[in-house]
């Protein structure tokens, strides 16, 4: 996953998901993908730490999983994640995905830096009067 994903984006690497908070914590990334799966602190643990972290729960979270089904995107979704992929999946969907998050997060900036700029109170509306 990593490779497929270093060649279009600067990938950090984690070997468990205490590891991977901690990087999170540290570097501020725009997404992180996750496995599900993972030792000592699992994918949906992992989200759920990033998303009820307020200076961390702008960080898209892309969780990647082996099992099937509605039970687990929903699971997964439950955790607040932002996405959910199920293995085996075509290296140009996850790719898809991450390029959808990033787009995704400069919209909401922006918007965010558009509601900041137009703070004023818009003036009250110009009603004709009779002479």
């Amino acid at each position: 996953m990593a490779r497929l994903l270093e060649r279009h984006h600067r990938v950090l690497r984690a070997r468990n998901g205490q590891e991977a908070l901690a990087l999170v914590r540290e570097v501020r990334p725009d997404v992180v993908v996750s496995d599900v799966m993972m030792p000592v602190l699992d994918g949906l643990a992992l989200t759920r730490a990033i998303k009820s972290d307020p200076e961390l729960q702008r960080c898209a979270v892309i969780l990647v999983t082996a099992r099937h089904g509605a039970g687990a995107v929903v699971e997964g979704l439950g955790a607040r994640a932002d996405d959910f992929v199920a293995k085996p999946f075509a290296a140009e969907e996850l790719l898809a995905r991450v390029q959808t998050q990033l787009r995704l997060r400069d919209l909401q900036q922006t918007l965010v830096r558009s509601e900041r700029g137009s703070c004023s109170a818009p003036s009250p509306p110009e009603w004709p009067t009779r002479s």
